[in-house]
């Protein structure tokens, strides 16, 4: 009989790797579905306890709820924050995860980055970073704001440092360190700032009966 010509080396040595390339994602696949399943009743016994924020039980069944609540505990996790951190921290934002510029300075400042104001005023507010060898700078102010359309926003006129000190530290943070942020887009600050609904900033609960009936359904 006609003897078969082996398989190149190279062929064998790609359908391999592509083997354990597979066999590695289905393994990370099923690390993930635990993970979530534990996410899920850390979740539940979090929001049992009423020490959680309205905006993860507002207009939400308690499977959305827990669903939502638990995925923040997941992408907070990679972040390297603790459930309880993630679920009082981090927000659902057009359906991406977000967090106010002081969560993301902090975040930054624990992953061993420097981080500082070199000047803050209510009309001009600067802050630096080090990294790889060189400090980067950022500056935020009143003119720039204006020139955005952020100032027609109440809070430029009640809180204008803390707002300038808001964009300059996320900008900052989101050019200097986007493998820190997990490439963040915008944080909740920024968000309001161009009339975005935040969950968070909705409507609050009117009362606490209505608090109770959302926790108190489905296991909640």
């Amino acid at each position: 009989p006609a003897e078969i010509d082996p398989c190149p080396p190279e062929v064998v040595e790609r359908h391999v790797t592509a083997a354990q390339t597979t066999t590695r994602g289905l393994q990370r696949l099923a690390a993930e579905v635990e993970a979530m399943k534990n996410a899920a009743t850390m979740a539940r016994g979090i929001a049992a306890s009423g020490f959680v924020p309205d905006h993860w039980l507002k207009d939400k069944t308690p499977d959305q709820a827990v669903a939502s609540m638990a995925t923040a505990i997941l992408y907070g996790a990679e972040l390297g924050m603790s459930a309880m951190r993630s679920v009082n921290e981090l927000f659902i934002v057009r359906g991406k995860p977000s967090m106010y510029a002081r969560t993301a300075s902090a975040l930054v400042r624990a992953a061993g980055y420097v981080m500082e104001p070199v000047e803050e005023t209510d009309e001009r507010v600067v802050w630096k970073a080090y990294r790889d060898g060189t400090w980067k700078f950022c500056e935020w102010t009143m003119e720039r704001a204006k020139q955005a359309g952020y100032t027609s926003n109440a809070l430029y006129q009640k809180n204008p440092k803390e707002m300038l000190r808001s964009k300059a530290i996320m900008e900052l943070c989101r050019i200097t360190f986007p493998d820190v942020l997990m490439g963040l887009d915008y944080s909740v600050d920024e968000l309001q700032l161009i009339d975005t609904t935040v969950q968070r900033v909705g409507k609050k609960l009117n009362n606490d009966e209505d608090r109770a009936n959302l926790r108190g359904k489905g296991g909640l």
